[in-house]
């Protein structure tokens, strides 16, 4: 079909500020008519960027519109041809405050990373700095969406890595940190980008990318450490983290802060973040932060945080059991602890009643905390299968009957009609009307079924 000259008059008028929705919508009807050739030659006569800068992305429909002509750009002309021949337009979208058309771009960018064809030389250094700025964006989404382009390009594009933490992208950021949240999104970037691909943490570390972490982790202010301690989480998921930060004396100075934290005046705030904290890790290695080796100060503070006074604070020390009890090592080391006279011996029966008698919301985290204790780990042997499901019996009974001694019911048929009480409180539950408790208790029944398969 011939190119109608309308297409140009509109391009033309909406450019110049004078246009409206219905021009917008009629332009995206042209473009999406026209083949690869036919908006070639669009784009040789008029600039179709310049227009869609120009739509006022105040509202709904506006931005809908804009990222309705923008998807019409991007998958009729090739991607990184696209960028060559129009860096000032796209540096211009970069720099502008039309956030869900930047977040739209970033997405198309980041998918055009991952094909084949694509090179760093592809991507025009100014265009990555500009990115580069955008994870300090105060808009969380917008932030993630330039963290996840660089965390794709450094991972899927050959000579990308370099590029991303060479001095003129990600290197360039920090003369432009004036808050502490601009270090937290970078040092986020980073420990993003090692959990895609772990191999890549020494060339991150000499980057330097970690250095706010072990500030923030070892700061004398304890609100300021508390901002570093969920970073310093995600960053011990992987084996690499977790003996950086040993290495680096972080674990030894954290836990002394949290045992002392009982006199200190902020201890009811700082408590959440550092158990979080140290259950991760004892997660990793339940012997050395709660078992054998343990010097037992986790331990301690994990069982009198069950009997804090403050909710929030218990809820926590059951969510950090809870996630340890997800590995088969965990639960072998928590078995004996749940045992008559162990440090955690009333801590199932007090789970039990947060189900039996709390606000909606902490019921629902409390019956969340026996999907992942009574649940069958993965990586169990065939071998241990019997084994775990005697003991998630047992545990289940321990937690509805206070003082039972499991000894006495030696067949899991009979330790089965012991935990009735948990099993009809569970079915109350799942009759109520609140939609998120109702989840939550069919997560701890399918966690029991688990167990019988």
């Amino acid at each position: 079909m011939a190119i109608p000259d309308e297409v140009f008059d509109l391009v033309s008028k909406v450019s110049n500020g004078n246009g409206n929705l219905e021009d917008y919508e009629r332009i995206c009807l042209i473009l999406s008519n026209l083949t690869t050739t036919e908006l070639s030659s669009v784009f040789q006569k008029c600039d179709i960027l310049k227009a869609l800068m120009s739509i006022d992305l105040h509202d709904k429909q506006s931005a809908q519109i804009a990222i309705k002509l923008a998807s019409i750009v991007f998958s009729l002309i090739p991607l990184f041809d696209f960028v060559q021949s129009h860096q000032e337009e796209l540096l211009l979208i970069l720099g502008s405050t039309k956030l869900d058309l930047i977040e739209f771009i970033l997405k198309r960018l980041r998918a055009g990373v991952v094909e084949p064809s694509c090179s760093v030389d592809n991507l025009p250094e100014c265009i990555l700095k500009s990115i580069a700025r955008l994870v300090l964006h105060e808009k969380l989404s917008l932030s993630m969406e330039a963290q996840n382009f660089l965390i794709t390009l450094a991972t899927k594009c050959p000579l990308g890595l370099k590029s991303v933490l060479g001095p003129n992208v990600v290197g360039a950021l920090n003369p432009l940190c004036s808050k502490s949240e601009h270090l937290i999104r970078v040092s986020e970037f980073a420990v993003h980008l090692v959990s895609k691909q772990p191999e890549l943490f020494k060339d991150v570390e000499n980057s330097g990318l970690f250095q706010p972490i072990l500030d923030g982790l070892n700061s004398r202010d304890p609100l300021v450490r508390l901002n570093w301690l969920e970073l310093g989480k995600l960053l011990t998921v992987s084996e690499t983290g977790y003996h950086f930060l040993n290495r680096q004396g972080v674990f030894s100075r954290l836990l002394d802060d949290l045992y002392s934290s009982a006199s200190d005046p902020l201890g009811d705030l700082l408590l959440p973040g550092y158990i979080g904290f140290f259950g991760s890790l004892a997660k990793r290695d339940p012997d050395h932060w709660l078992g054998s080796k343990s010097d037992g100060r986790f331990k301690n503070v994990l069982s009198d945080a069950v009997d804090n006074n403050a909710i929030s604070i218990s809820m926590v020390a059951f969510e950090s059991i809870s996630c340890i009890a997800t590995t088969p090592t965990g639960r072998i080391t928590l078995d004996k602890l749940f045992a008559k006279g162990g440090s955690f011996d009333s801590v199932l029966n007090k789970l039990f009643v947060f189900i039996s008698n709390s606000p909606t919301e902490i019921c629902t985290r409390a019956v969340e905390c026996y999907s992942f204790l009574l649940r069958r780990p993965d990586g169990i042997d065939s071998e241990g299968l019997f084994a775990d499901a005697v003991l998630s019996l047992n545990w289940a009974i321990i937690s509805c009957q206070k003082s039972i001694d499991t000894t006495n019911s030696n067949s899991v048929e009979d330790k089965e009609l012991l935990i009735a009480p948990l099993l009809k409180r569970l079915y109350s539950l799942a009759t109520q009307p609140f939609f998120e408790v109702r989840v939550a208790v069919f997560k701890a029944i399918d966690a029991i079924v688990t167990q019988i398969h």
